[in-house]
């Protein structure tokens, strides 16, 4: 039997993702547990209804971070067959921002780098 289940998160956000058990004891439920049927696919589709947030975007090796604020943002989190064999599952996030807002901010995590120092060193090779 598959259920919904809505609640809130501590944001306020509206989730909602489908219930169901697993019974381990099961030989014939735990054959049907590959890629296709894991945990994290069965809880896909994701529902997102989310009031004010902030969407940052960058790493330490730069000065300036991007980030996104957005008074309002409603979309979904699901799982899609990959087009390689290597992976499991891709996934995608569709949201619909409005009235967004995008600023480039000093980034407080930026590591400037070291003039003298190579970032790998080269070890030897010993031929024999």
């Amino acid at each position: 039997m598959l259920a919904h289940s809505n609640e809130r998160d501590a944001l306020g956000a509206l989730i909602t993702y489908p219930l169901f058990a697993v019974n381990f004891d099961d030989p014939e439920q735990l054959s049907n547990l590959g890629p296709e049927n894991s945990l994290f696919r069965r809880l896909m589709p994701v529902q997102l209804d989310i009031t004010t947030g902030a969407i940052t975007v960058g790493n330490p090796d730069l000065e300036s971070i991007m980030v996104i604020e957005f008074v309002q943002a409603n979309g979904d989190y699901n799982t899609a067959q990959s087009r390689s064999t290597l992976d499991e599952y891709r996934t995608s996030l569709a949201l619909v921002l409005r009235e967004p807002r995008c600023n480039l901010r000093h980034n407080p995590d930026y590591r400037k780098p070291v003039a003298k120092k190579p970032r790998r060193e080269r070890v030897p090779v010993e031929t024999t």
